[in-house]
């Protein structure tokens, strides 16, 4: 006999929880559905997904409660309006604002916790979360202190522009100095597509040799 899979059906029991979270990359992707996700929206940075896109994802769901990643500052209204609207589940929006952000809540969910104590737990996560990242500059320009130049490499830490270089390891090592690592933990390196392997590995020796005290993922 042939087996009829239908990809998305909703699941016919009700739990107690489902999670849902916003990412784009395949790497990203499998990376959440491992760590408990049920449902990913395919969105981030460029392309901000839709009202819409979460209640199509909640309507694949059935739990009594639908804990929301949005990973995004522009994503999060949209969370929020989907919220209002889903009435078959008490939704859940988790106030992440980067990938790294969503990454650590994820690794501290507990769904063993009632949902007021869950949203608690995160925050506390989150609030302990420094959030970088690495893009490149399309102008010369100078904000807030700091001298940028067309092509540079711009280091970014909880939003705000603290570090321009033309090489993109410098810009990470002014980076790390400026984020307290003696005070952390865990640092968590995503890297897209194109980001050379070999690059990934000197951050990581980096860590290693100068921040001792960490664990580099």
């Amino acid at each position: 006999g042939e087996v009829h899979y239908k990809p998305n059906a909703r699941p016919e029991v009700r739990s107690k929880y489902s999670v849902v979270s916003v990412a784009s990359g395949e790497g990203l992707v499998s990376t959440f559905k491992e760590m408990g996700v049920d449902y990913v929206v395919s969105g981030g940075q460029s392309m901000n997904p839709s009202t819409e896109d979460f209640i199509n994802g909640f309507n694949q769901l059935n739990a009594d409660n639908i804990v929301v990643f949005p990973n995004n500052k522009n994503i999060t209204l949209a969370a929020q309006q989907a919220a209002k609207i889903y009435k078959e589940s008490n939704v859940i929006i988790v106030p992440t604002v980067t990938i790294a952000e969503g990454f650590s809540a994820l690794t501290m969910l507990d769904l063993n916790e009632e949902p007021e104590e869950l949203l608690e737990n995160l925050k506390e996560v989150i609030s302990n979360v420094t959030s970088v990242n690495v893009t490149y500059s399309i102008r010369d320009t100078n904000i807030g202190g700091v001298e940028v130049h067309k092509d540079d490499h711009i280091g970014i830490m909880n939003g705000k522009i603290v570090a321009s270089n033309k090489k993109r390891m410098d810009t990470l090592k002014a980076i790390f100095k400026q984020a307290g690592l003696d005070r952390k933990d865990i640092v968590t390196i995503i890297y897209g597509k194109d980001a050379p392997e070999k690059e990934v590995n000197e951050v990581s020796k980096y860590l290693k040799k100068y921040y001792s005290n960490i664990e580099v993922e």
